[in-house]
């Protein structure tokens, strides 16, 4: 149970009134493990504990198994938490949590061992931990338990394991998006079947204007998780250039660096997938008032496509002229460098370069990627911006090219107040402008 922190007072309040007024012995059990999660968010660990025991205690006598080991893996997660190794160890193998379903189960004696066990016995109850959930199809506890093998392979110093792992995190991740996928293009034919036959029978009943704004719906909805798949596929181009080199005899960077930008497109995929999976539920997060540091988003983006660069004998630089921050959210804003990046990257050829600027004009923070590329063609420009638009120009390395990107640079943009403009011709490269309200 996961509490915001600014939400802590009203929820201390809240669970509190709950205990006062119930007498309900399951809702009491309920109650000392809020109660625990809160003083878990507080950091008061020792109250957390004697809490969660409470809770447990509670469970124990009403003999609900499913509760009783969700009491029991709060009372693990606390122990690990205040160091008390050897009493989580044991609980692992408590009655109590027999209950767990088994991938729970072996993900937390996986956490154990991180701590119980040599780096290199750590690094076994992970991996047998990622295999067995696996085997029972949980994707979410799969990827848990990857990432603890990961630190266990890097603390054992065995760098071509922890390669291993990460290859195969990234694989699982990129089959959930092939899920992804092919859930959206199911979709998208029941959707456009749904539409047909609403269609018919709006124009027997005269309601065609009420389908024509559902069906625009859907298709914004498709557009998104088009738009979602497009930056994954960036993200997974840039792990698969880093493996390469990271594999490579001997590397032409430092393999704990390359490591470094794996891990870290890893994540950005996963969190990737995690929007995808938002905007297919229809789900809409609350606006936030956000403060973005661009030139370290400028750095960060770059080392994303280091390895893509360096393999097509490109090099990519990052100008920072001003320290300046956007009111555009950091995702957004990185979704932006990351297109024109990948762009430039893809028309480009050996010998090129690639710039990132970012630099102040008036009111304005600009970002700016510019290249020596082949430039692109007058007749072409005016539909540059327009979705699934295709270009004379074709990548230099035979990359796919789906015409979205730079429709989501424009739309990131503009809803957030900027706007983006280009200068090119044949022959003499090309570069975007991406203009956004300071900070």
């Amino acid at each position: 149970m996961l509490i915001a922190l600014d939400a802590l007072p009203e929820a201390a309040e809240q669970i509190e009134a709950a205990a006062r007024l119930s007498e309900d012995p399951r809702l009491r059990a309920k109650i000392a493990l809020a109660r625990a999660s809160l003083a878990r968010a507080e950091g008061d660990a020792e109250t957390a504990e004697a809490r969660a025991r409470e809770g447990l205690s509670q469970w124990t006598l009403l003999k609900d198994r499913s509760h009783l080991a969700t009491a029991t893996a709060l009372v693990i997660e606390i122990a690990l938490e205040r160091g008390q190794v050897a009493e989580a160890a044991a609980l692992t193998s408590s009655p109590s949590f027999a209950g767990a379903p088994l991938p729970l189960r072996a993900v937390v004696a996986a956490r154990v061992a991180q701590l119980a066990l040599t780096p290199d016995m750590a690094l076994e109850r992970a991996v047998t931990a990622a295999d067995i959930c696996r085997g029972e199809g949980s994707a979410k506890l799969e990827d848990e338990a990857l990432q603890l093998a990961i630190v266990a392979a890097h603390r054992a110093d065995r760098l071509p394991d922890a390669l291993a792992i990460a290859l195969r995190l990234a694989d699982a991740r990129q089959s959930a998006a092939r899920r992804i996928q092919d859930v959206s293009r199911a979709a998208r034919d029941a959707v456009k079947a749904v539409v047909a036959e609403a269609s018919a029978v709006d124009r027997r009943t005269g309601a065609a204007a009420d389908e024509a704004r559902s069906r625009a719906d859907r298709e914004r909805q498709i557009s998104a998780l088009e738009s979602v798949a497009h930056s994954a596929r960036n993200t997974l181009a840039a792990i698969s250039a880093s493996g390469e080199m990271m594999a490579a005899e001997p590397p032409p960077v430092d393999r704990s660096v390359l490591l470094a930008r794996l891990l870290d497109g890893v994540d950005r995929l996963g969190a990737q997938l995690e929007r995808a999976l938002d905007e297919a539920r229809g789900r809409e997060l609350p606006a936030e008032d956000t403060v973005t540091l661009l030139a370290p988003l400028a750095h960060r983006v770059a080392d994303v496509f280091a390895a893509a660069a360096s393999r097509k004998g490109i090099q990519l630089q990052v100008r920072v002229r001003d320290a300046l921050t956007s009111s555009a959210p950091p995702d957004d804003v990185r979704e932006i460098l990351e297109n024109l990046v990948s762009n430039a990257v893809k028309f480009c050829s050996s010998g090129d370069t690639v710039r990132v600027s970012v630099y102040r004009f008036g009111v304005l923070a600009v970002l700016e990627v510019s290249d020596d590329g082949p430039g692109i063609p007058e007749s072409d420009q005016p539909r540059l911006f327009s979705r699934y638009g295709t270009l004379s120009p074709r990548p230099t390395g035979g990359e796919a090219s789906s015409g979205l990107g730079l429709s989501q640079v424009q739309l990131l943009a503009e809803s957030h107040g900027g706007a983006v403009t280009v200068r090119s011709a044949p022959g003499r490269g090309s570069c975007f402008q991406v203009t956004l309200p300071l900070g």
